[in-house]
């Protein structure tokens, strides 16, 4: 059975909204800089997080979270399918501006190949799965009502 937040729940709420989408990126960093790479390398997946990471989770992942707790999909599969999503969407929105120049086959030859796809999606589960590990909306209702 749900029951409303505390106090404590809010700021895990804030916390994971602030640590999700920087997991990934601090993970592909970790992994570059451990395998011969430099701290430059770290910082450019930091940020490369922060910019790709930061502006969905704003516009699409607040509304996202508040429709899925309010229809009650509040398992962890619910959210990777999520996350993966949003991953995709993230690395469309990563491109948007060598799109318009291009045909068609050159976008989805280039830039939307599967690999591209497939890390955007991976990147997107890692960051739903620490925000899910981080908040547990599984245990709280903090949206209003419901069906």
């Amino acid at each position: 059975m749900t029951n409303q937040p505390d106090l404590r729940a809010k700021y895990r709420l804030a916390f994971g909204f602030f640590v999700g989408p920087l997991v990934p990126g601090v993970l592909l960093g970790l992994f570059s800089f451990m395998n011969k790479g430099s701290l430059s390398s770290l910082g450019f997946c930091i940020s490369l997080a922060v910019v790709l990471g930061y502006p969905v989770a704003a516009l699409l992942g607040g509304p996202l979270f508040l429709l899925m707790q309010r229809y009650r999909f509040v398992k962890m599969y619910y959210y990777l399918l999520a996350g993966s999503i949003l991953g995709l969407i993230s690395i469309f929105v990563a491109n948007v501006d060598k799109l318009r120049f291009m045909s068609l086959t050159d976008i989805f030859g280039y830039y939307f190949t599967p690999h591209h796809m497939f890390l955007g999606a991976i990147m997107g589960m890692i960051a739903t799965m620490s925000f899910w590990l981080i908040v547990r909306p599984d245990r709280y209702t903090y949206s209003g009502g419901g069906p």
